[in-house]
């Protein structure tokens, strides 16, 4: 999916780029750093997270997971293919093995992985409820960290709002909607909040100088 191979190369900028931990940043800058403590001979990506207020500073040959967001072209052939991706289902439901599975999924940032991984977190809590179960607290945060990460590159990728995705999707991929069961063709009821949600947060700059971070809170 992801052939636009700018990993192995410099980002420039103003692109769009997944950086782990992150999810869909702006490049604001490609430079050496002014900052104490940087390696004055080493270039730094500026990067500006398109979720939250603040930066984050790391080297252009950082270890951590960085790559081009999706073209709308690759973003418009991954939706048509939506109905025909399989769930990620862990093959334990051993409580550290799970946490290692869904882990394993949204740092990789892989958008088929997460779909299969909403897809099959929505199926067990619609399940759990029809039954008479406990919904998993593990499944839903997994659930909601998927979902912000997919539909945030999704919305980058379309030049949409993001709550304008899934809108999106069922407008745009008909053939979803036989199976009334399917997260992405049928209305779910929405998450409930986090807690601490929005109102808890800082308004901070934040500079990541890999491995240790620092931050400034205004």
């Amino acid at each position: 999916m992801y052939t636009r191979k700018e990993l192995n190369g410099m980002f420039t900028e103003g692109q769009l780029v997944i950086y782990g931990g992150e999810g869909v940043c702006r490049i604001a800058a490609v430079g050496p750093s002014s900052l104490s403590g940087t390696d004055k001979t080493k270039l730094y990506y500026t990067l500006t997270p398109l979720t939250r207020s603040g930066t984050v500073l790391t080297p252009v040959d950082t270890k951590v997971l960085m790559r081009p967001i999706l073209s709308r072209q690759e973003a418009e052939d991954f939706i048509a293919q939506l109905p025909q991706l399989p769930p990620e289902e862990p093959e334990s439901r051993s409580m550290r093995l799970l946490k290692e599975f869904y882990q394993q999924i949204v740092t990789s940032y892989d958008c088929r992985r997460m779909a299969g991984l909403i897809r099959s977190a929505v199926r067990r809590r619609k399940h759990a409820l029809r039954t008479g179960r406990k919904v998993s607290q593990m499944d839903e945060r997994y659930l909601r960290r998927a979902e912000n990460a997919l539909y945030g590159e999704l919305a980058a990728a379309l030049d949409l709002p993001e709550e304008e995705v899934l809108p999106y999707i069922r407008r745009t991929c008909p053939s979803g909607r036989n199976d009334p069961a399917d997260p992405f063709f049928h209305m779910e009821k929405p998450h409930p909040p986090d807690a601490g949600g929005a109102s808890s947060m800082r308004l901070c700059v934040f500079y990541r100088i890999w491995p240790s971070p620092r931050m400034m809170y205004l």
